[in-house]
């Protein structure tokens, strides 16, 4: 998923930054497929009561969105199946000199 806010409160769970999109490619993430909305996990009955309730479509089990469990169990044959319209990263490619871009 995409960060639009800083998310530390996720590193103890395992999440690791993997890259940062640059102000030239938000058009891009602007067009990825958002009908899901957000996790199944943070869509509880009834809401959770914090902000990004605004992005579950439906709650508890009328919930659209993915169910990770089931992505860490079941993995790409489940996304394909219930979930064919969600963009997927098909590569990546690393700039080594990214770094030192940001630090110049």
């Amino acid at each position: 998923f995409i960060n639009y806010a800083d998310n530390t409160r996720l590193n103890p769970h395992g999440f690791a930054i993997v890259g940062i999109v640059m102000d030239s490619g938000m058009d891009v993430v602007d067009r990825l497929y958002s009908g899901y909305g957000e996790v199944s996990d943070l869509c509880p009955v009834g809401g959770s009561g914090k902000h990004y309730d605004s992005y579950c479509q439906g709650f508890g089990p009328s919930c659209q969105g993915v169910n990770m469990s089931r992505v860490v169990s079941e993995g790409e044959p489940y996304l394909r199946r219930e979930k064919p319209l969600l963009d997927r990263i098909l590569g990546v490619s690393v700039d080594a000199d990214f770094e030192t871009q940001l630090l110049v």
